[in-house]
């Protein structure tokens, strides 16, 4: 941690401190705290990335796989392959991750990157695709047609926030409910 203050004092942003680190601080990680600097929202970032790692493990935990968050991406495997409990996690993790974001006034193609490093390469690059059909044609709409992993639930919650500009609230309510459907699935499982 002294090497990450010099480099600070030394005039580089948390973020650039950090990035050398990547055992210590994954992509997932230096994603949010760019955000946060961007954004003005440092504080509250820290805080939100405390509470994701906190569920995160918590969850992961719950279901008996390695946090997600932390995992670096040669340790995630196919989302095909995955159990359904998994797939659970992942889901919430990114609705939760993205809710937040927005909450907290990150820019939504800014959230839509942090949030998709949750995700595999194949889901991240669906979010990203999304992103530059928004940047592209400036259609918000686009973020629920350009995101087949989301299920129906999830797709009718984003496209009816988006529709009434509580886009932040119902992602969080998305993450919510998968949250009680991971401990359902732990309990009938």
């Amino acid at each position: 941690m002294t090497t990450i203050r010099m480099r600070i004092e030394a005039g580089q942003t948390l973020t650039q401190s950090m990035k050398d680190m990547p055992d210590l601080f994954p992509p997932f990680y230096l994603l949010m705290i760019r955000a946060g600097e961007v954004g003005g929202i440092l504080e509250i970032t820290l805080g939100q990335v405390a509470d994701m790692l906190q569920e995160d493990w918590t969850l992961s935990q719950m279901v008996g796989i390695p946090p997600m968050l932390m995992a670096k991406e040669e340790e995630r495997t196919d989302w095909n392959t995955l159990p359904i409990p998994q797939r659970t996690l992942h889901l919430l993790l990114f609705c939760k991750t993205f809710g937040s974001m927005l909450s907290s006034g990150v820019p939504i193609l800014q959230a839509m990157e942090v949030a998709g490093e949750s995700l595999f390469a194949q889901q991240r690059n669906e979010v990203l695709a999304a992103r530059e059909k928004v940047l592209e044609h400036g259609s918000i709409a686009e973020i629920v047609a350009q995101m087949p992993f989301l299920p129906p639930s999830a797709q009718a919650l984003f496209s009816i926030g988006m529709e009434h500009g509580e886009l932040d609230t119902l992602s969080l309510k998305a993450a919510e409910l998968y949250r009680h459907q991971l401990v359902y699935q732990r309990q009938a499982g």
